[in-house]
């Protein structure tokens, strides 16, 4: 079983104040200035060998808020034409807190959806409510099982047929 987080290498939608600086986690912050506030990051950069089984996928975000406005969690596959609620919510507080959000249920994941670093996109969306949320870090922890690799051929031997 392999274990790996990764942060982006690239913003996909570009909503948010300083959204570069969610790629590492710095307590330098990404934050919402209006509009839809999405905050899309793209580019995970995973070689999930093929016929891999994805055992879990989880979003990790680390961040605050000045009042009580928070973030929910998103994902795409397909360039962010379809975002998908990942149904969970930040519970921010006014200092950093770190939270992971397991989306494994939310769809069949492949290895194949998970290697495309300009497909796959996961994002925080701002909530209602007053104050500014900050976003330090968003990244990607994959869990998988690679395939049992081949053993050795077969080493049988053939019986003789000598006749009648």
């Amino acid at each position: 079983m392999t274990v790996q987080e990764r942060a982006s290498t690239a913003n996909g939608t570009v909503a948010w104040a300083n959204q570069d600086n969610l790629a590492l986690s710095d307590n330098t912050y990404g934050n919402d200035n209006g509009g839809d506030g999405k905050a899309f990051r793209k580019g995970f950069g995973y070689a999930i060998p093929t016929g891999s089984t994805i055992d879990k996928v989880e979003m990790k975000v680390e961040g605050q808020t000045s009042g009580t406005r928070q973030c929910r969690v998103y994902h795409s596959v397909d360039g962010e034409l379809t975002d998908i609620l990942g149904g969970t919510t930040t519970t921010f507080t006014g200092s950093d807190t770190t939270e992971i959000f397991d989306v494994t249920a939310q769809r069949t994941w492949t290895p194949g959806l998970l290697n495309d670093n300009d497909k796959l996109r996961f994002g925080v969306q701002r909530t209602g409510g007053s104050g500014v949320v900050s976003v330090d870090y968003v990244a990607l922890i994959v869990t998988w099982t690679e395939p049992a690799a081949a053993g050795p051929p077969s080493r049988r031997r053939r019986a003789a047929w000598n006749g009648p």
